[in-house]
């Protein structure tokens, strides 16, 4: 290929100086010297090159897979230099050698006629490869832009698009949203496939491969296919190897009675119902919430992640939370329940803040700062697990999730824990945030959790569908500081709270799971007497 009649030319591969992207004074290269030196070359014919935009070289062009294309400022013998570095179409690195790019080089004559050329890659020995293409393409384009042309004397197209990153982009990475100016970019949450559920949580149903599991366990107890089913609060389907008593462990709790959800609920009949048959249907729904003590104890089990784990929203929805406590204790008589029966059912799916976020994410710290707390306050022997959903034994449609359980030898029994962090500003102490929240108020002895807030009415709660007797609240400010206080179980305080929530259950809450009208925008279901 270097041999000419003038003699043997250098290799351009073995030329490290004197490159340049300034094609000003190269010879007059056009589609024609294409043309004349392609049509000797295999895979190529006139009909092909009439059509060159339908060449596979011409895709690389436009796609913008020539990264560089360069000349050598010297003449050898007459001919120009040219070097370009093509990238792969598919892989991240060239079949050959592995490099980023194919590097070759083409020799012009002083014509504009090309000499030869070469390419590294497989089909580039005969110098008409894809990736010599796609490089005279481009030199063709790149003399003709520096030929001054106004915008308006050529055809509109649209933009070449460029190709200048090295590696592929995983789709969860992608960034669709549209780019704004002198607006700080904000940070955006990226999909997790074994987390994200498009669904709503009163939609989702989680249970179908367990309750192909219990299936299997009644029919066939000794089956052995209940060791190999996946665990359903799993995504990736792996397990560890199992000897025979994990297998008799996983029978034992594969014989517990599958417990209820309202997406097991029998769909209703085409006609709208009437009054009684209404009634009737939340009777019985009210009779499967109320759970066993083994069914009690396999939900909070499952559910230990909170709201990491699926189950979690599933065992909570159609029953009152904690959270909803002090919402539906303070509704007065002469305000509308619809938009607390929205809150209490997830009708309105609420988005996690960034302060609840960080809340959770500092969950582990609270708890250590709780732990240091307790033992210099004469608590050394104390013990705190992470705690499920847990439901009320004697009322099945009331349930808290306490963030810790807390246990300590100088009590006897557990306790529950409920911690928040709070956004503490420069200049001020956790203290005057929770005062300046109503968090707190102010006693002659220092501040106390006021019995009016929000997290008294959920304390409570806690404390009533765990049965244990005390809880603590524990609080933490960005400043470091904390605040601990010990809350005692006050059947006074809790009874017409009580009343409160099972009267809201029955009149407002269970009408809707029984005949859903809210949901789909409609008035709410009143029922003018509840037979309990």
């Amino acid at each position: 290929k270097l041999q000419t009649k003038e003699g043997s030319l250098p290799c351009p591969n073995t030329l490290h100086s004197d490159w340049t992207s300034d094609f000003s004074d190269f010879p007059n290269f056009t589609y024609g010297d294409m043309y004349a030196y392609l049509i000797n070359k295999e895979g190529y014919d006139h009909e092909s090159l009439k059509a060159y935009k339908s060449f596979e070289g011409y895709r690389l062009f436009w796609d913008g897979h020539v990264l560089k294309l360069m000349k050598n400022k010297n003449l050898f013998n007459g001919y120009h230099y040219v070097k370009f570095g093509v990238k792969p179409t598919e892989r991240e690195k060239t079949q050959v050698g592995q490099k980023p790019t194919y590097d070759g080089w083409i020799i012009i004559q002083s014509d504009g006629s090309v000499y030869t050329a070469h390419c590294p890659c497989i089909g580039g020995a005969d110098g008409a490869c894809r990736h010599i293409g796609a490089s005279l393409i481009d030199l063709e384009a790149t003399l003709r832009e520096n030929v001054v042309i106004t915008c308006t004397g050529r055809k509109c197209t649209w933009k070449q698009r460029k190709r200048t990153h090295e590696g592929m982009t995983k789709g969860s990475a992608m960034d669709f949203t549209k780019p704004t100016l002198n607006k700080e970019k904000k940070k955006r949450l990226k999909p997790r496939c074994d987390t994200y559920d498009p669904r709503t949580s009163y939609d989702m149903n989680v249970n179908l491969a367990e309750n192909f599991r219990k299936l299997v366990a009644e029919t066939v107890p000794s089956a052995v296919l209940l060791h190999l089913l996946p665990d359903p609060d799993t995504c990736n389907g792996q397990h560890p190897q199992l000897d025979s008593e994990n297998v008799n462990d996983i029978r034992e709790e594969n014989s517990i009675v599958t417990t209820f959800t309202l997406d097991s609920l029998s769909p209703m009949k085409p006609l709208p119902p009437s009054l009684d048959e209404i009634k009737e249907r939340g009777k019985a729904i009210k009779r499967k919430l109320q759970f066993t003590d083994d069914e009690i104890d396999a939900v909070e089990k499952k559910t230990k992640l909170q709201s990491d784990a699926i189950d979690w929203f599933q065992y909570r929805t159609g029953r009152i939370t904690a959270s909803h406590c002090k919402r539906i204790a303070s509704l007065k008589l002469t305000t509308s329940p619809t938009k607390a029966l929205k809150e209490v059912l997830s009708y309105n799916q609420v988005p996690l803040t960034a302060a609840m976020k960080e809340g959770l994410a500092k969950e582990d710290e609270i708890e250590q700062a709780l732990i240091k707390y307790m033992k210099q306050n004469g608590h050394s022997d104390i013990k705190v697990e992470k705690c499920g959903f847990v439901i009320s034994k004697t009322h099945g449609h009331i349930g808290a999730s306490p963030d810790r359980i807390i246990y300590d030898q100088s009590e006897s029994s557990p306790g529950v824990v409920e911690m928040k962090f709070l956004q503490v500003k420069s200049g001020e102490t956790l203290e005057d945030i929770l005062l300046k929240q109503h968090i707190c108020i102010k006693r002659s002895n220092g501040i106390a959790l006021n019995r009016n807030h929000k997290y008294f009415y959920q304390l409570h709660q806690q404390m009533f569908a765990t049965t244990y007797p005390w809880g603590i609240f524990v609080a933490c400010g960005r400043d470091g500081g904390i605040y601990v206080e010990k809350v005692l179980f006050d059947q006074e305080f809790w009874s017409p709270v009580l009343v409160k929530l099972d009267s809201f259950f029955d009149s407002v809450i269970l009408p809707e799971l029984a005949f859903p009208k809210v949901k789909y925008g409609q008035n709410r279901t009143v029922l003018y007497s509840t037979d309990k």
